[in-house]
């Protein structure tokens, strides 16, 4: 009598689905497709519950990972760290309805040891750079959100946009953590790529295109045009002070 052996064919277990809708757009999330076109490098292996928070954090804000709006960052063995596009948290700032504008610029040590604060980032070769700033303003409050933040507390040593555009990085380090704080509804939980530290062993990533690197800093601000709900830009004069008055 002839023996006939039946073959079992193995099938892959059925991966945990997160779907959600952006507009008529529907965003199919697993943790293979994290894994293989989401996640920043192939350097760490994503966890189900850093999947989860990942998951969570785009559908809660309804963030597009496909068009880069939020990503996860994974460095070998590290927690992983999900960051959201440089674009976003300065758009939904502007784009809410009580946003009534917002100032931002630089703190600057001049050769003569006084301390000026200016709006935007034009800064001499014989200045240096030792902070910056930013002010937002809500149509519903009566006082503005002001932040001012030294350059120590927020340089990312191993970013090599810092070590290219100091001035523009700063600027725009002070604009994300003010707009959190005028708009913690919206932007708490959110931070850009450029904000948090990597590992000493890993090789730093920014993301930013060629056009970024050479862009130049102006001396703007951003208001509120309240017929159109557009950002406008408005310049605003240079204000000098000494370091007693801080």
């Amino acid at each position: 009598m002839k023996n006939e052996s039946t073959e079992k064919t193995k099938t892959k277990p059925e991966e945990t689905l997160v779907e959600y809708n952006i507009g008529e757009n529907k965003i199919k999330l697993t943790p293979s497709i994290v894994q293989k076109y989401i996640l920043n490098n192939n350097s760490g292996q994503i966890t189900m519950p850093e999947f989860k928070f990942f998951c969570e954090m785009a559908k809660t804000n309804k963030l597009n990972p496909f068009t880069h709006e939020i990503y996860i960052i994974k460095y070998k063995d590290n927690q992983a760290t999900v960051v959201v596009s440089k674009q976003i948290i300065l758009k939904r700032a502007t784009t809410h309805p009580k946003f009534d504008g917002l100032l931002n610029g630089i703190f600057i040590k001049t050769p003569d040891g006084k301390l000026e604060k200016r709006t935007g980032g034009i800064i001499l070769e014989n200045e240096t750079l030792v902070g910056s700033w930013c002010e937002v303003f809500r149509k519903d409050w009566s006082r503005s959100m002001y932040g001012s933040y030294t350059i120590k507390e927020i340089k990312q040593e191993r970013n090599p946009s810092w070590q290219k555009m100091p001035v523009t990085m700063a600027i725009k380090t002070a604009t994300a953590r003010t707009c959190r704080d005028a708009f913690p509804e919206d932007l708490g939980g959110l931070y850009e790529k450029d904000e948090i530290e990597m590992p000493q062993d890993v090789e730093f990533n920014t993301g930013f295109s060629e056009s970024d690197l050479n862009c130049s800093c102006e001396s703007e601000a951003i208001k509120a045009d309240n017929s159109t709900q557009e950002p406008k830009i408005i310049t605003e004069e240079t204000n000098k002070i000494d370091l007693a008055d801080l």
